[in-house]
């Protein structure tokens, strides 16, 4: 009886590690098909697939506009872009982009509650091989500047003969004489 409580043991513990690993093997087929887009396949070209937008400070929104071509024979489409987390989100266009036509995917990258050096990695799954096509925008952050931290300008005292015209390209203040004869006239500066 013990050695038939055994072997059914054995059976048992054999059974589920095939089934384990037929599903494993399920699973892994079932997500490589789902990054393999079906029908007919192109080529992608990206003009860059890296933007590093130096330092910002923390809490800013980097937004970038990355530029490709679908440089194939087919019609290329784009079935998926995911960032690498929730604070980067890309769009893309939802219709097809015809061979030799040039578009564009805008990444956004929030980066409220992040510090210091940032890597962030936007996967693109398209009719393209290989599927998948990976754009990185990167950069660091610095603290927020502190407002009771910001030194202000004191204005200079100008009199009231003086005024100032906006914009102006040379940021002077000029001065401009009116006697009483001209004043209500329209001048020249």
């Amino acid at each position: 009886m013990q050695s038939k409580m055994k072997s059914f043991t054995l059976f048992v513990a054999l059974l589920c590690l095939f089934s384990t690993n037929l599903l494993a093997q399920d699973i892994a087929e079932i997500t490589k098909k789902a990054a393999t887009p079906e029908g007919p396949m192109t080529t992608i070209e990206f003009e860059e697939t890296t933007y590093d937008f130096g330092f910002i400070e923390t809490g800013g929104i980097v937004s970038k506009v990355f530029t490709f071509t679908n440089t194939g024979d087919e019609p290329l489409v784009i079935t998926n872009a995911k960032g690498s987390c929730g604070c980067t989100v890309p769009e893309w266009p939802q219709e097809p982009i015809m061979p030799g036509e040039t578009a564009s995917l805008t990444v956004e990258f929030d980066s409220k509650n992040k510090s210091g050096k940032q890597s962030k990695r936007v996967t693109i799954t398209a009719n393209t091989e290989p599927a998948q096509t990976f754009l990185t925008i990167k950069g660091e952050l610095t603290p927020k500047t502190d407002a009771s931290e910001v030194a202000v300008e004191t204005p200079e005292v100008v009199s009231p003969d003086c005024f100032a015209i906006f914009p102006n390209p040379t940021a002077e203040i000029l001065k401009l004489d009116v006697d009483d004869a001209n004043l209500g006239q329209s001048a020249t500066v």
